[in-house]
């Protein structure tokens, strides 16, 4: 694990503890099509989406680099005496260990290197049970969050329909998103990519 980086992510949780949190507005969508089972986030944060999950009967995993924030998910989860597993890992490396009903993959590509969010998705489709859900959420390869020396993942044009080509698609769309400019503190536009697929 690279230390740096997650020291990193630990001192911004320790600064704003509740920078992440709140449920997803999209987490919900997947009850549509999984009422119960086993649900992975990768990335979770302080583990909101998955504590949703959880209270409507799934069993529910979480990693992330921030060990900081797995122990503000793991309070939440002892406070409403729900049980979690949460492991401390980095994206770029993870190798996912069983089979899922649900993976979750929202709001962290921008940060993991382009080859690594490429296997990541091969482990997420073959980690994912027949009937299973993936449900994937990120920056689109535009401006402004968008820079073209930038390594990490950010969406090519159809490129998660291409990758998702031999599943179900239940859910496409490119939203756009208010992110502040780190510069000058404005707000600007940024379309993101949002899959909802199912495996067949």
């Amino acid at each position: 694990m690279d230390s740096d980086k997650a020291w990193r992510w630990d001192r911004l949780y320790l600064q704003e503890p509740s920078i992440f949190e709140g449920v997803d507005d999209k987490i919900e969508k997947i009850l549509s099509y999984k009422k119960s089972g086993s649900a992975l986030d990768l990335g979770c944060g302080t583990g909101d989406d998955l504590l949703f999950l959880a209270e409507r009967g799934f069993e529910v995993h979480g990693v992330d680099i921030s060990d900081v924030a797995l122990g503000h998910f793991k309070k939440k989860a002892d406070a409403k005496k729900q049980k979690v597993r949460a492991v401390h890992a980095d994206l770029s490396s993870y190798i996912l260990e069983q089979d899922y009903d649900a993976i979750i993959l929202v709001s962290i590509l921008q940060f993991i290197p382009r080859e690594d969010a490429l296997k990541l998705f091969a482990q997420m489709q073959e980690r994912t049970r027949l009937g299973g859900i993936n449900m994937i959420s990120c920056f689109k390869q535009e401006p402004p969050a968008y820079q073209s020396s930038s390594r990490a993942f950010f969406a090519r044009e159809g490129e998660l329909l291409q990758i998702y080509s031999n599943w179900s698609i239940l859910e496409y769309g490119e939203p756009i998103l208010g992110v502040g400019n780190i510069q000058t503190g404005e707000k600007e536009e940024q379309k993101l990519a949002f899959l909802l697929a199912q495996k067949p």
